[in-house]
């Protein structure tokens, strides 16, 4: 196993010995914000000359999108999202084996449940464990119970990891609110995303100076937390000049079409 030190891996992409990293992420049946990012991320390192196995629960579009980037990736039949005491202990077995299989030289887990248990299945293994939260899940806005169940697990797991890091400064702040993690534990890293060509970042303009519409874009995936349906019925009541473009996928699309048909906005919107 590489000597990896913990302080280091922010220059893992430039170390001369290759390292075997092992991603770990809860959902393959949607394209989320977590699973481009992992997706990205493991890719890079894959192209910098790393080792990159990707674990995740079940078999969807997440791992088809993987595959078609030559990435290697493993389903796991027990790593589920909502918490169920026999998939989670299944999984704790399904992980550790893994593990033990793969002799990772780093650890990289992603998403709530995914962290929780992942962390809990490399315990004394020796191998350096990272946390990315994206989100958590005791942020604002989540109900009391589910709140609080998650903020005591997050508390009880954070000493079994070598760095986590937020998203964004509002996370690391609301996990120093909440007791979880220590400062010098805590590491925000902006996400990031491959460079775009720059004739594709220019908005066309018209050359004859005439009147241009309002364009909005909405960049998520189509599913209840994101609610399309809501933005849909808000603009159907807004009479200006105006243009949508929705920008993702997912389980509900089918259904944010019908509803753009039925308030007769079809003209005004296009499904990217």
């Amino acid at each position: 196993m590489a000597d990896v030190s913990i302080a280091g891996l922010g220059d893992a992409a430039q170390m001369t010995q290759p390292l075997h990293i092992c991603y770990v992420i809860t959902r393959s049946d949607v394209m989320g914000g977590a699973s481009v990012h992992l997706l990205d991320l493991a890719q890079g390192m894959q192209q910098a000359g790393h080792r990159v196995t990707i674990l995740i629960g079940g078999d969807g579009l997440v791992n088809q999108r993987a595959r078609a980037r030559g990435l290697t990736v493993i389903p796991l039949a027990h790593l589920v999202r909502p918490i169920h005491p026999y998939h989670d202990l299944a999984c704790w077995f399904e992980l550790r084996r893994q593990f033990k299989q793969l002799k990772p030289d780093v650890i990289h887990l992603h998403s709530s449940k995914a962290g929780l248990v992942g962390r809990l299945a490399a315990l004394k293994l020796g191998v350096p464990v990272l946390f990315t939260a994206h989100g958590w899940a005791f942020t604002e806005g989540v109900s009391g119970g589910s709140s609080l169940l998650y903020r005591v697990l997050e508390r009880l797991v954070a000493p079994l990891t070598d760095r986590i890091i937020t998203v964004s400064e509002y996370d690391r702040q609301r996990a120093l609110q909440c007791a979880v993690g220590k400062p010098d534990l805590l590491q925000t890293v902006h996400n990031g995303m491959p460079a775009v060509a720059a004739h594709l970042t220019q908005r066309a303009t018209d050359t004859n100076g005439q009147h241009q519409p309002n364009r909005l874009v909405m960049v998520a995936r189509f599913e209840q937390p994101k609610d399309h349906q809501l933005l849909l019925q808000a603009l159907s009541q807004v009479s200006g000049d105006w243009q949508l473009q929705l920008i993702g996928d997912g389980p509900l699309l089918a259904q944010a079409k019908v509803t753009a048909a039925q308030l007769q906005l079809t003209q005004r919107i296009e499904f990217a």
